[in-house]
């Protein structure tokens, strides 16, 4: 994120008008500013924030649409939306998609991923973040059922071909953020 600060979440735009007055402050201290999001925020919100932004760190889960309600309990449209008007403005963005076992590691949805990030000008690179089993353990000690332990992390193999999707459109790829 080249030093400064970066702010995230949760959805650190959910809180919009501390959001706000928070960057103005780092901005009047010569800050670098990251902004990590998922993007569903209102544009008339979110175009005011990023005039205090320098990066975006910005988090792609799944292109379609059906899919992304039924896990998100949200369409992905204003998502794509901002993220094209993002490209449009031209502020840097980091692409961030955590490859999830049966949920967005198909070759068809890895293809849609690399399709769209191909058509927009101001990405920096694509970091593909392994889906990890670390957040088991909290689940245990809440009690709640952690939904998914019978997935395991991506192979190798996997992560090479998720990868070569972005390297054939000429975009630079890392595994890991």
């Amino acid at each position: 994120s080249e030093g400064g600060i970066t702010v995230s979440g949760g959805e650190c735009t959910m809180q919009s008008e501390f959001l706000l007055s928070f960057l103005k402050k780092c901005k009047e201290n010569y800050l670098h500013v990251t902004l990590d999001t998922c993007g569903f925020v209102e544009w008339n919100i979110f175009k005011k924030i990023i005039e205090y932004v320098d990066l975006v760190l910005f988090d792609v889960k799944i292109m379609n649409e059906e899919q992304h309600i039924k896990y998100t309990g949200k369409s992905n449209k204003l998502i794509l939306e901002n993220l094209n008007k993002l490209s449009k403005i031209g502020i840097p963005v980091i692409i961030r998609i955590p490859l999830i076992p049966r949920f967005n590691d198909s070759e068809k949805e890895i293809s849609a991923i690399a399709d769209i990030v191909s058509k927009l000008k101001n990405i920096r690179e694509v970091n593909i973040l392994p889906y990890h089993r670390l957040g088991e353990s909290k689940h245990t000690r809440l009690g709640n059922e952690y939904k998914m332990k019978d997935s395991n992390p991506p192979n190798d193999a996997c992560l090479e071909k998720a990868k070569s999707f972005f390297m054939n459109k000429g975009i630079k790829i890392k595994i890991g953020g």
